[in-house]
């Protein structure tokens, strides 16, 4: 869950309002556990949008929280009833607790963030125009780390790293069509009727690794709907960490990314790219000793992970998939 950071709701954005025919009605999913620090903060950027206030909601899941969530979330909920939504599920993980908002939701357009995502005030407006402007698309937005985030090796190692978001891989063009294993629930929309046909996220995913990129994968493979990248639609990741989250969290990705596997068998240049990660390929890519460091140490996590998740998933039934 991270220690705290000190927030600010105060960012830069560009202060250009977008006019608009009409603006299309939007559902923001914000699926939280255990993050009462972080979620009113990230829910007061949402109710600062640009966008017309008549024209979108906000459903938050609370997913089994016992930190006092709860009481956080429904004091915000009161002085704006007509915007949140609060619902509650016993602890399944973000996959369930999604779907549950979806089945909710009542917009045309999706937007799913995190409960550690601070969004832009123009986040819903670059959403909603770009799915104006060219149609039956997913947009995919951009997550920066928060100002407050203190700036450490190990930070700008993962900002630039396959390890996290890796942003970097993406041409810096605007408007660019990105692979669907750029999905991130971080900052993504699309179309609700998309979800319709292609199915909601795969709730034998109980953790908070793949279930996106499966989701994506559906998107782009099954639907040939293109990705779109949107550099102007920002939220602020307000999550710090240390070595060690890291490298639980590669753990994880290595232990969850055998049941993708399992799922998309067909997904091969992933799987190329999640596991050729030699240490040659290390030592040529990385020339700061502290980036070969964590690489290093990153990589032997999420192999350990994916020897845990060969025994964890050796007899799971993918025809019990919930999507």
């Amino acid at each position: 869950m991270g220690g705290k950071v000190s927030l600010s709701l105060s960012l830069k954005t560009d202060s250009s309002e977008t006019s608009y025919c009409r603006d299309p009605l939007v559902s923001v999913i914000v699926p939280t556990f255990n993050r009462k620090h972080l979620i009113e903060v990230a829910l007061q950027s949402l109710l600062n949008q640009t966008y017309s206030r008549d024209r979108y909601e906000i459903i938050v899941i609370d997913d089994g929280s016992t930190d006092g969530t709860e009481s956080t979330i429904r004091t915000i909920v009161d002085r704006d009833p007509d915007r949140i939504r609060y619902l509650e599920e016993n602890h399944r993980g973000p996959a369930s607790a999604r779907n549950l908002g979806l089945r909710e939701a009542k917009g045309e357009i999706v937007i799913f963030t995190g409960d550690d995502c601070i969004a832009d005030k123009e986040l819903l407006a670059e959403h909603a125009t770009y799915h104006k402007k060219l149609g039956n698309i997913a947009v995919l937005g951009i997550v920066k780390n928060h100002p407050n985030i203190p700036r450490t090796s190990l930070v700008e190692y993962l900002e630039n790293s396959f390890e996290q978001f890796h942003y970097s891989a993406i041409a810096s063009s605007n408007m660019k069509e990105v692979s669907f294993h750029f999905f991130f629930t971080s900052n993504v929309s699309v179309r609700k009727e998309v979800l319709s046909s292609v199915g909601l996220f795969n709730e034998l995913y109980k953790y908070p690794a793949w279930e996106d990129i499966d989701l994506g994968h559906r998107i782009q493979k099954r639907l040939r709907i293109p990705i779109v990248f949107n550099e102007n639609a920002v939220v602020y990741h307000c999550h710090p960490t240390s070595l060690i989250r890291a490298m639980k969290r590669e753990l994880m990705r290595g232990r969850e990314y055998v049941l993708y596997r399992k799922l998309n068998s067909d997904d091969r240049m992933h799987a190329s790219e999640l596991l050729s990660h030699s240490f040659l390929s290390v030592i040529a890519r990385y020339d700061r000793p502290v980036f070969l460091l964590f690489r290093l140490v990153l990589s032997l996590a999420r192999f350990v992970g994916y020897i845990v998740g060969s025994v964890k998933y050796r007899n799971v039934n993918i025809e019990s998939c919930t999507c």
